[in-house]
């Protein structure tokens, strides 16, 4: 047998080690890294917010966030809001998710909240009532157009294929309907091909209520097609291009250039449209259309409904350095529905606007959105943010559209998350599994396989000041790997197979970067019980806290 041997580092490597040391940036020095996407702190406050609002049981509806049903009665008809509400929370949190594709726990706990409240009844309740029929049967495409492509974005976003199986609805009175994601898509896709007017003309649409067809309600299940054909290798969104041409045809306004109210195909030639312009409707319309027809949807429409419904600067009722975009031009209507619809509009306009990068739009936007609803702020807790001061008016109404919009960039949008397919490969990549302090706000969380490396950025912000642990998963339990601390080597961490722990030291509201990159192959005089040295940007650092003071143990390779 081979004695072990002590190493002893020379006097004149401890003096380069301390050196080094003695180089290093600060251990506090903000850390944000340049290159990688960015989730400020008040877009993160602002989904907590809506978490808040999405948590506990499925059948929690508190009223600070969705409001009194009784208010439902106000808008009347079929514009129930807890579906809409339920759908623009979903939308909200995609854009936020896509953001920190390597930490989507807090996401995908928050969508599934709003994915529970779209599947209860208070959702689809005034479809009973109105028509007393199956709310997933003919028509209704405003509930399971919306909920297919829920679940489509759903399974795109965290690999989860829970709606393959069937999910249940249950009404008031204990009637159940049945349905899944693939049931949906074979359910859409034949009830658009089917429709036809009155006079025999194939529409190409599914109607809302029977009989009634608008454009803002046909335009989801369709983006939720070209998700779905890339999850399952279908050809359903090819028809899109038809439906397309028919509706820049038959629905379009020659006089504004933007949609009709509604289509009644049902009707006579002469009745079938209603011409009522509306902000809501067409810059909802818009912004999904992006997904489908950038050109026509950006580049015609959207110049259009700014001309239309767009007020700055003088035309603002806020004045100059505002704007926002209103439901009904010219209207002077103070009532509850013409306040929510612009409020809604103004926020929808701040979508198209960001995705559009028009920078100084959406801040006279955001002016003007500021003063119908007051400033955001920070709540108590430290952790949510946003829109609170009108508390008459549900907190996921002001709150779920404006995140949208905050997590909207001309690089991630609706148009182009909708192209970015995650292959079942993207899942088991190393990422984030958990945080143990749940008032850490993560900013940064993306593993570049370039690199080999997984980038975590965290702070405390104003809600905590305790450290947490950030659980990594999805590591290769045969390689080593390294962790350091803004460009330090950080040596508090615990590894088994592949999940490795993080703790970090105390938080602040200055962003701390970790990066966990695989160390290269231990070299070949050294076995298994020997340190691996490290490489990349830390390497001086992480060399330095290795050679300093350390005896280590190591043993010749056996020949």
């Amino acid at each position: 047998m081979i004695p072990r041997r002590r190493t002893r580092l020379a006097p004149s490597i401890l003096s380069l080690a301390t050196a080094a040391l003695l180089l290093l940036p600060p251990a506090d020095a903000h850390a944000r890294v340049e290159g990688y996407p960015h989730l400020d702190n008040e877009t993160l406050g602002m989904f907590n917010m809506l978490r808040a609002g999405l948590s506990g049981p499925t059948d929690k509806f508190d009223i600070l966030y969705w409001g009194d049903l009784s208010l439902e009665k106000t808008f009347g008809g079929m514009l129930g809001f807890t579906r809409y509400l339920a759908a623009a929370s979903a939308h909200a949190i995609a854009a936020v998710a896509e953001h920190t594709p390597a930490y989507r726990a807090p996401y995908r706990e928050a969508y599934l909240g709003a994915m529970a409240r779209m599947l209860h009844h208070r959702s689809w309740d005034d479809w009973l009532k109105l028509y007393g029929d199956d709310p997933i049967a003919d028509d209704n495409v405003m509930f399971k157009g919306y909920l297919f492509y829920m679940m489509a974005n759903y399974q795109r976003l965290f690999g989860d294929r829970r709606y393959e199986l069937p999910v249940t609805l249950v009404s008031k009175q204990g009637k159940t309907f049945s349905t899944d994601i693939k049931a949906l898509a074979k359910l859409l896709a034949q009830e658009q091909a089917h429709e036809k007017s009155s006079q025999g003309e194939h529409h190409h649409n599914i109607p809302c209520e029977p009989g009634q067809v608008f454009v803002i309600c046909n335009t989801q299940h369709r983006v939720g097609f070209e998700v779905y054909d890339r999850l399952y290798g279908t050809k359903h969104a090819a028809t899109a291009r038809t439906w397309l041409d028919w509706t820049r045809k038959r629905l379009v306004d020659p006089a504004t250039g933007l949609f009709y109210y509604m289509y009644k195909p049902l009707k006579s030639a002469d009745k079938q449209l209603v011409k009522t312009r509306s902000g809501i409707f067409n810059s909802i319309s818009i912004a999904f259309l992006d997904a489908l027809d950038h050109k026509w949807a950006m580049g015609t429409l959207y110049p259009k409904f700014k001309a239309l419904h767009v007020l700055q600067d003088a035309a603002s009722p806020h004045g100059v350095g505002t704007a926002i975009a209103v439901e009904r031009p010219g209207a002077q209507s103070t009532d509850l529905v013409t306040f929510a619809l612009n409020i809604a509009t103004t926020e929808v306009a701040m979508i198209m606007a960001r995705s559009q990068g028009e920078k100084a739009l959406h801040a006279k936007l955001l002016a003007g959105l500021n003063k119908l609803l007051g400033q955001p702020a920070w709540e108590a807790d430290g952790a949510r943010y946003g829109y609170s001061f009108i508390r008459a008016v549900p907190l996921l109404f002001q709150n779920a559209p404006a995140l949208w919009a905050r997590a909207t960039t001309a690089e991630y949008n609706l148009r182009k998350n909708t192209l970015r397919a995650r292959p079942a490969s993207f899942f088991s990549q190393p990422h984030v599994a958990a945080v143990g302090n749940d008032k850490a706000f993560v900013n940064q969380a993306i593993y570049d396989p370039a690199r080999r490396e997984l980038l975590v950025t965290v702070n405390g912000g104003r809600a905590t000041t305790g450290p947490t642990t950030i659980t990594v998963t999805g590591l290769e339990s045969t390689r080593s790997y390294s962790v350091t601390r803004d460009g330090v080597a950080h040596a508090d961490f615990t590894r088994q197979a592949d999940r490795l722990v993080i703790t970090t030291p105390p938080l602040s509201a200055t962003e701390e970067a970790y990066r966990v990159a695989e160390a290269p192959a231990p070299a070949s005089a050294l076995d298994e019980g020997c340190a691996v040295a490290p490489t990349g940007p830390a390497a001086p650092a992480a060399l330095a806290l290795l050679l300093i003071g350390l005896r280590r143990r190591c043993r010749p390779r056996r020949p």
